[in-house]
């Protein structure tokens, strides 16, 4: 742990880096060519996105912000009739970074040396690893982690195009780059504001003044942050895992340094960052009864009596830094509205239900913004077996432990995750609004999907269509989401806040459905439950329901449930017989005098008033076993899933006979005198 600030250590000359990599091979005179395949992209890392304008030297005038850049298409990477939206990604296995045009599809990928065959990217450090762009496009920033020349790059705008726009050919000693005492784990863009009175400050050591502090010759960035909408002094906030903190350094001064100088960072600010974890909660007292079947969610801490601090992924929202620990089951929270006084305070406690005493680290972290129901949640991957565990971080949340629910619907889930067949790589959140336009502002204002027969506000607009074409639906995004990056390859959508949640669910609402009310006549999808939409679920791909030419996804089985004896024997009643064998009935919904429906297969066949199926639509066939699902939660039945039921309860054919219970060999028996 260190007390003060890392000690940096800057090269005696640039040249013992530079010139070791600057190593030639020679081709073979002799014996046949190798064929070998073009280079291209391959095993890509992270990715930075900058919006520019037509190239010009001076790089203020073709920056944009990322606003600007829509999803308009030009012909080829050379026509700059429009802003162009550019991908900044990290070659890991190369040392590069490859250069995306995202705004035509002709030639996508930037070549920076055309005389070279295949694509060929911008020089960086041997192992780049966090890359994040100014929201203006002035410049990028990108770590790297190579052992021996850890540090941090700034990547000027300018110069990321290449040939396609006439610039000079870069190399590695182009770049301004600057040196860390060690590896660095990630990397955020901050904001030092400006005072109350609108003055900034050029450092954190300066005093606040009315003048602009000069801007060297790759960009200015207060410039950049005027132009995004914001106004202040950039800072690069960075984890260094090996030495427990957090770094504050800043940007501009990054940014003018000289190519290939590789000096020290401008650390202004260092945070060692400490581990508070709360006292471990004494054991539980044995049961008398021999155990209960209530589980108990509560949050135990794991026996950890000292941690040392590892700070690696980085994200922030609303002035909190939050920084996942690779070694220490908590997640770092920094205060940083004022980055230039960074201050820790009680950081999150990443738990396990299911292994209370496991030290659960974590990796990935991302925050979600302020959804309309003012909350705002942060997702986290545990590093152990790649699930999502989900905090409430908003301003009137006391909790620091993963939020949990309840396991009746999901059996096979866990109560405090989301997990998947395969492990999460990588989580993204984004709120997609895709509101109709206001008439009166000519804007989209958010609202939540209106069910209210009698109500025509605007919210109405976004109700489910009678045939199911548009409205509230799986494949209508409006609200708060997160997708899950899988390392199968599988994208999955993960509900936080949708907006049109309130227009899913039952037309007729029941509190036994999951709904908040009973009796209320409402316009929504009619699906059986108000339970289909789920804040934290992995969200449907289909409408539960059942409904020709919609879907067929209504919770039911394949085929009727059958009777088999000890032996795995099918045991059929028949109509004539009706008392042979036992038989299931359907257990109906509590003080509903409804019939309703079970689906089989891909048909919905209906259940009376006694548990019974009716064939024909009027009379019950006593010869099919039947069973009813509860549709309040549509997760609880897997795909395929098999099913067994015990009989427990009077065999028919005993009446009036009587028999002794008799311990055996084997157990228990029933002896017949």
């Amino acid at each position: 742990m260190m007390a003060g600030r890392p000690v940096l250590r800057p090269l005696a000359s640039s040249s013992l880096w530079f010139g070791a990599l600057a190593l030639i091979t020679a081709s073979s005179c002799t014996g046949d060519p190798t064929a070998s395949s073009l280079r291209a992209l391959e095993s890509s890392g992270n990715v930075a996105f900058v919006c520019l304008d037509a190239p010009n030297d001076d790089p203020n005038a073709q920056a944009r912000a990322l606003l600007d850049c829509t999803a308009d298409r030009a012909a080829t990477t050379s026509d700059y009739g429009i802003p162009h939206l550019y991908a900044l990604v990290t070659q890991p296995t190369r040392g590069e970074l490859a250069v995306i045009d995202l705004t035509t599809n002709q030639d996508a990928v930037l070549d920076q040396d055309p005389i070279v065959p295949g694509a060929n990217f911008l020089h960086i450090g041997a192992r780049p690893g966090a890359i994040v762009a100014t929201p203006g496009g002035v410049a990028s920033f990108v770590t790297n982690i190579e052992p021996n020349f850890e540090g941090i790059f700034a990547i000027p705008s300018t110069a990321i195009r290449g040939d396609q726009a006439g610039a000079e050919r870069t190399s590695l000693s182009s770049w301004p780059v600057c040196s860390l005492p060690s590896a660095p784990g990630d990397m955020i863009l901050l904001l030092d504001p400006p005072n109350d009175v609108g003055e900034i400050r050029k450092s954190c050591d300066d005093d606040y003044s009315a003048s602009s502090p000069n801007q060297g010759a790759h960009g200015d960035l207060l410039a950049d942050a005027t132009r995004s909408g914001q106004a202040g002094v950039y800072k690069l906030a960075v984890t260094l895992p090996k030495e427990g903190g957090i770094a504050i350094i800043d940007a501009q001064q990054l940014l003018d340094q000289d190519g290939g100088a590789f000096e020290g960072c401008p650390i202004e600010r260092w945070l060692p960052l400490t581990v508070s974890l709360p006292p471990i909660d004494p054991p539980e007292p044995e049961d008398d009864r021999g155990g209960s079947c209530a589980e108990n969610l509560d949050p135990v801490a794991p026996d950890v009596q000292s941690a040392t601090a590892a700070p690696t992924d980085l994200t922030s929202a609303d002035g909190t830094l939050y920084a996942a620990d690779r070694t220490a089951p908590v997640i770092h929270r920094v205060m940083v509205n004022d980055p230039c006084a960074p201050s820790q305070t009680d950081p999150l406690l990443p738990r396990s239900t299911d292994s209370p005493q496991r030290v659960v680290t974590t990796s990935q972290l991302v925050v979600s913004p302020m959804t309309l129901s003012l909350k705002r949640y942060l997702y986290a991957i545990d590093t152990l077996d790649g699930s999502i565990m989900a905090f409430d971080v908003s301003d009137d949340s006391a909790v620091r432990t993963p939020l949990t629910r309840p396991l009746a619907g999901d059996p096979f889930g866990a109560a405090d995750r989301i997990r998947f067949q395969s492990p999460v790589r990588q989580i993204a959140i984004v709120e997609h609004q895709n509101d109709q336009s206001d008439d009166t502002t000519g804007g989209t204002i958010p609202v939540l999907c209106d069910p209210d027969p009698d109500s025509d506000g605007p919210g109405t607009v976004y109700r489910t269509a009678a045939d199911y074409s548009s409205g509230a639906g799986p494949t209508t995004l409006r609200g708060v989401f997160a997708f899950a990056i899988l390392t199968s390859g599988d994208v999955v959508v993960i509900d936080i806040e949708d907006y049109d949640a309130p227009c899913r669910g039952p037309a007729t609402q029941s509190i036994a459905d999951g709904c908040a009310s009973d009796g209320e006549d409402l316009e929504t999808s009619g699906e059986p439950s108000c339970l289909v939409v789920t804040p934290h679920r992995p969200r449907s791909q289909g409408y539960i329901i059942h409904a020709e030419d919609v879907a067929k996804n209504h919770p039911g089985v394949k085929t009727l449930p059958s009777l088999v004896d000890a032996e795995g024997a099918l045991l059929k009643r028949e109509a004539d017989a009706p008392f042979e064998f036992p038989s299931m009935r359907a257990t109906l919904i509590e003080n509903d005098p409804e019939n309703f429906a079970l689906t089989v297969g891909s048909e919905q066949l209906t259940i009376d008033g006694t548990g019974g199926l009716l064939t024909d639509g009027s009379a019950t066939n006593p010869a099919e076993n039947v069973l009813s699902f509860n549709t309040r939660e549509p997760r609880t039945h897997l795909l395929d899933q098999n099913w067994t039921v015990s009989y427990e309860g009077r065999l028919p054919g005993f009446s009036g006979r009587f028999a002794q219970l008799a311990a055996t060999a084997d157990g228990f028996g029933l002896r017949d005198t």
